[in-house]
Order: C-alpha cells, then structure tokens, then sequence
C-alpha cells in the first residue's frame, strides 16, 4: 500500500535564514564539487523540486540571487589544546579508547601524529566526547 504524504512549511523571510540557506548551499556545492566524478554522474538526471511534473513547456523560476556569506578559516589545532582535550578522557578511564585513536594515525604516541593530521585527530578525539 502507498501512502502520498504533502507537507507545506512557511517560515519567515529574515537575513539569519538567508544567510544559513546560503552557507548550506555552498557547503554541499563544495562537498559535491569534490566527491563528485564526472564520468560516474548520469547524463540526464532525474528532475527534483518544484518542477518535477510541471509540464516541460514551463518556464522555471528565476535563480534568487544569494548574498555572500563569509566564512570563518578552519580552526588549525595545536598539540597542546589536543593533549588538554585528552585530558578529561583519561579521567573518565577512556585511556584505551585513546590509544585505540593514536593507533589509527600508525603510531603509538601522540606526539607522533603529523600536524597536518590534527584536525582529523580532533574530530576522532570530539567522537569520544572531548570538547574541542
């Protein structure tokens, strides 16, 4: 049995909202830009949105121009702020947990993890439950 389900949300045109809806946008346009392989996307793809069954005769809407958002550059890590993070793991007895992490970069001490790699180590050290 199919069931159809329409769902209409409104919400209040305001500056914050644009400004989120626009840094979402590009957000995934990045990650699509960079996870997409061209010859992998299919030639026509099938149509989403507002004009999916809409006669091929209309006319789509005109693209809303965003405003650009400014993005804030991405936090670079140093070793002391990931060792203070560890800090409070260790105290709640999740050392091999720790180790588990440190072992996953294919070393065995954390002053062996290339900083390049921090910001990866500082989403593996946020997962259990550091606040970075």
């Amino acid at each position: 049995m199919d069931i159809n389900v329409n769902l209409k949300v409104t919400f209040d045109e305001t500056p914050a909202l644009l400004n989120c809806l626009a840094a979402l946008a590009e957000s995934l346009q990045r990650i699509c830009a960079v996870t997409a392989e061209p010859e992998l996307l299919p030639a026509n793809p099938p149509e989403t949105g507002k004009n999916v069954g809409t006669p091929a005769s209309a006319e789509p809407a005109p693209a809303a121009t965003q405003p650009a958002v400014p993005t804030a550059p991405a936090h670079v890590y140093t070793l002391p702020e990931l060792q203070a993070a560890c800090t409070p793991l260790m105290d709640q007895g999740k050392l091999n947990e720790l180790q588990q992490v440190v072992a996953s970069f294919g070393v065995t001490n954390l002053l062996d993890i290339p900083e390049a790699r921090y910001g990866e180590l500082a989403t593996k050290l946020r997962e259990l439950g550091a606040r970075l």
